[in-house]
Parts: C-alpha cells; structure tokens; sequence
C-alpha cells in the first residue's frame, strides 16, 4: 500500500501528494520538532506495514532535528517501509 504524511502549514503538501494515487494522506499540523504527532504516530505504529510506502514532499516535513529525523527513516526502512522524498535539496 501506498500512504502520503505531510507536516502541514498549507495544503501545497497535499496537493503534491495527491499526484501519486496514494491509498491515504495523514497529516498533522503540528510542529516538527518532535516525533509525538497525532496522526504520525497512527501512521507509523498501526498502519504501515512491511513493503509500504511512504510518499514524503520534503525531508524537513518529516522532522525538523536532523539527528532525530535520520533515526527515524532508520526505523521505518528496519520495519520494511519504502520511503518517497519526492524534493531533496
């Protein structure tokens, strides 16, 4: 299954994400400082499985800590998730 998160201020995000037929968008309009996210965590604890992807429009939507965000991608490829970052600087 294909699955989109935007970390959202503007629908630009959404609106990206919805280009790539994915099965759900989850997002949250909180800070990205930490991981403690609402609709994230749902994500990445109840929903995503092995083989999954994970549609991403930028790297900082994910989190803004780069020590943090990188523990995090490590976590999600160990679970077998495939991520998209569809813009990288």
């Amino acid at each position: 299954m294909k699955y989109g998160y935007a970390r959202i201020s503007t629908n630009r995000q959404v609106e990206e994400l919805q280009k790539y037929n994915l099965q759900k968008i989850y997002t949250d309009t909180i800070t990205g400082s930490k991981f403690d996210r609402p609709n994230y965590k749902k994500l990445v604890e109840e929903i995503l499985r092995e083989g999954d992807e994970l549609y991403i429009k930028e790297v900082d939507r994910l989190g803004r800590n780069k020590r943090e965000t990188l523990e995090e991608l490590r976590k999600l490829k160990a679970k077998g998730v495939v991520i998209r970052i569809l813009e990288i600087p």
